[in-house]
């Protein structure tokens, strides 16, 4: 059986040969730059996204979706590579927005957005991707709620926006 002396000088003996390692070892060089990865962000002084790549022919990208809450309203929101068809459900509980011709940009994207903490009949929203090129934008509402949608062209980007009124 190791004394209690014997374990403390053990550890502290352990403690001081990593400190010793990590001050002898050399300094790595810095990994060379990503050239795909050379955006530095978005500033208040300026700066832009990279320009996305181009979708397949005939299809237009999903890049985003989004959600905001603005002027007595609440926004569910696609940035999209371009304007495309869409048709629009309304369901007990939920609005479905169908788009066709798309395909959507990142994986990623496909992650429930919960809205619960803000106000507003959103209660959460997800894509879904549906046989060949079409994607159903999912809204759940807490309570029925007639949107409207309609795409803008914003800059270089068209975006659907399902806009629902907040009542309290």
């Amino acid at each position: 059986m190791m004394s209690i002396k014997t374990l403390l000088v053990a550890m502290v003996s352990f403690f001081a040969l990593g400190q010793a390692t990590a001050q002898a070892a050399p300094a790595q060089a810095a990994p060379a730059a990503d050239p795909y990865l050379q955006y530095g962000g978005v500033t208040l002084k300026g700066g832009e996204p990279p320009a996305p790549r181009q979708p397949p022919a005939g299809l237009q990208f999903i890049n985003w979706p989004g959600f905001r809450v603005a002027d007595g309203t609440v926004e569910v929101f696609l940035q999209l590579s371009g304007a495309t068809d869409y048709r629009v459900r309304q369901l007990r509980g939920a609005v479905w927005v169908t788009l066709s011709k798309v395909q959507v940009y990142l994986r990623n994207n496909f992650r429930p957005v919960i809205t619960t903490a803000f106000p507003g009949p959103v209660k959460r929203f997800h894509l879904r991707q549906l046989k060949g090129d079409s994607v159903r934008l999912e809204i759940k509402l807490r309570r029925w709620s007639k949107p409207t949608v309609q795409v803008r062209t914003i800059g270089s980007y068209s975006y659907l926006v399902a806009s629902f009124p907040i009542k309290h």
